[in-house]
């Protein structure tokens, strides 16, 4: 916080009180790309008009890039509000080892967990 065109004077500044208060949070889901990073991913849809019952599938890629084994990895899949999730799909997934464990948080974000 600055003053401007204040000049004080001796008088003036003796019980002079600037009352302000702040309170911040800030969160930012996307966090800065580097050119360094070691995993690639990209996501698609396998098609692009739908009518309503039909059925969307994504098509998510994620890769490491490194020769070695990573740590546990995390990703999030956002779907749009109209979209409805096939539980038994993403169990099947699981099942065949696509990924280590999922969950859907907020009814349309799919976290997705590697090992």
């Amino acid at each position: 916080l600055e003053l401007t065109k204040y000049v004080p004077n001796e008088e003036a500044t003796k019980d002079f009180d600037l009352p302000y208060s702040i309170d911040l949070e800030y969160w930012n889901p996307l966090p800065e790309s580097s050119n360094k990073a070691t995993l690639e991913y990209s996501v698609d849809l396998a098609t692009t008009e739908f009518k309503v019952g039909d059925v969307a599938t994504y098509n998510f890629k994620l890769k490491n890039t490194l020769s070695t084994p990573i740590g546990m990895t995390v990703a999030t899949l956002r779907l749009p509000g109209a979209f409805e999730i096939d539980y038994n799909n993403l169990e099947t997934l699981k099942s065949n080892k696509v990924f280590s464990f999922f969950e859907v948080v907020d009814g349309n974000d799919i976290n997705f967990y590697w090992r």
